[in-house]
């Protein structure tokens, strides 16, 4: 059966009209799933590790205050220095790893 779409308000087709084949079992409304019904989800480690990092990463702060006052006190004494080298070195280390595909692979 095809249903044709043509933006959000198309009517959308009923869910099924015929009946499941025999490998799928059929759903009783008025008795409760077993646990063996349930279908379940497990994360693997590195999924595990990435939603930790995720979080971290949501809970930190967006940037360093103090770092930051520190610089803009630093600049308005006339005391902050750049270092031309490290600034340069940094720039081509970036656009190195930008050319090789990125971080990881420099």
């Amino acid at each position: 059966m095809a249903v044709e779409i043509n933006g959000p308000t198309s009517p959308v087709a009923p869910a099924a009209t015929t009946r499941p084949s025999g490998d799928v079992p059929a759903i009783n409304a008025a008795s409760p799933a077993s646990a063996a019904d349930i279908e379940s989800v497990h994360l693997t480690a590195a999924a595990t590790e990435l939603r930790a990092l995720e979080r971290a990463v949501h809970e930190a702060p967006d940037f360093d205050v103090e770092r930051l006052n520190r610089i803009r006190q630093a600049i308005a004494d006339g005391t902050y220095h750049i270092d031309a080298q490290k600034l340069a070195g940094n720039l081509l280390r970036f656009e190195s790893q930008m050319l090789a595909g990125g971080p990881d692979k420099a």
